[in-house]
């Protein structure tokens, strides 16, 4: 996967055993390239392409930009609609037998109800199992642990549930130790996920970290390449 923007000689990579981090030392240029990256996942055109193996890709539908670490969007559409057909899979394929009892100890009881109630009475059928996890709102939470916990846990449920995603994290080493940053690059490595750091300036270096600097004059940096583009 590859992130690139006008105004970075090349691309930004997301390779294996690597967390990038991007530096961006103008208060303005950070805030108007915080501010795209938000537009364009939220569904807006801007200056950002997102590509994995040279063919573009919509941003609204990879890209996730994470500036509150303590509020994660869970009510996100996608996410939960691809949470909903996964637990429609588990209830029809590997419960199947449990749903069908379900279903049919609710059918029976609804029956009861009516003959009990005395009146003459109707209700909507259909999958009565499916409908009745709709109405008690079973849908996907975080554990509450420890913060940086709960911020892989939220990486782990929409990697896991939507493809080819890529997560900015910014201001994350503002928020974040070193020690939990580096339980997070951890998972990441593991997980294989595209995870990119925008910081507004240079923290303490941490293994993994490739890190890409456009100072306040604008001259690009990349600690990883011998040569400074300038």
């Amino acid at each position: 996967m590859r992130l690139a923007h006008p105004q970075l000689s090349e691309p930004i990579k997301f390779r294996e055993n690597t967390i990038p981090v991007l530096v961006l030392e103008d208060p303005k240029l950070f805030r108007d390239w915080v501010f795209a990256l938000t537009e364009q996942a939220g569904g807006e055109a801007g200056p950002f392409v997102l590509s994995v193996n040279y063919e573009i890709i919509d941003c609204a539908d990879h890209l996730n930009v994470i500036r509150d670490f303590h509020d994660y969007p869970l009510d996100d559409r996608r996410l939960n609609n691809k949470f909903q057909s996964l637990l429609q899979t588990i209830m029809r394929e590997e419960l199947a037998h449990e749903t069908d009892q379900l279903q049919n100890s609710i059918a029976e009881y609804l029956g009861r109800v009516r003959v009990e109630i005395g009146y003459p009475s109707e209700n909507n059928e259909g999958e009565y199992a499916v409908q009745l996890l709709k109405a008690l709102k079973f849908r996907p939470s975080l554990d509450d642990d420890t913060d940086i916990e709960k911020l892989i846990g939220y990486l782990d449920l929409n990697a896991g549930l939507l493809k080819s995603q890529c997560f900015i994290l910014v201001c994350a080493k503002s928020y974040f130790s070193s020690a939990e940053l580096q339980e997070l690059y951890k998972m990441v490595i593991y997980k294989k996920w595209h995870v990119l750091l925008v910081e507004p300036y240079i923290h303490e270096h941490l293994p993994h970290e490739s890190t890409i600097i456009l100072d306040s004059n604008l001259c690009e940096l990349r600690l990883d390449i011998s040569a400074d583009k300038c």
